[in-house]
């Protein structure tokens, strides 16, 4: 077997490091949540667009009023995305502070 061949390692031998896990759990997190709440923005704005019992066409729904209940939830749904993305890396820098605080204060008394 060549030299060459011993010291490569495959792709699935090599260890994932740790700001790539990190970084792929956030964007899961905040996709997760961001389609979460778009949903539901969509779902509770579109009643009101619903024809009232009381109107003299009672047809269908107003188009636009879809649209719009569409488009502000969409944007609802990236605004909570990007401040989920933001508390969930705020809490993870935290706790690591605080873990790192921790080992210095351990190391710094006396034995």
């Amino acid at each position: 077997m060549p030299a060459h061949a011993m010291n490569e390692r495959s792709e699935a031998d090599k260890p994932e490091s740790p700001w790539g896990k990190l970084a792929v759990r956030v964007t899961l997190l905040a996709v997760t949540v961001g389609a979460v709440v778009a949903g539901a923005a969509a779902v509770s704005g579109a009643g009101s667009c619903a024809p009232s019992a009381g109107t003299v066409s009672g047809g269908a729904a107003d188009v636009v009023c879809y649209h719009l209940v569409r488009t502000l939830a969409e944007r609802v749904g990236i605004a909570t995305a990007v401040v989920t993305a933001i508390l969930a890396l705020t809490v993870v820098g935290l706790s690591r502070l605080a873990a790192q605080q921790d080992v210095y204060a351990a190391s710094d008394r006396p034995r």
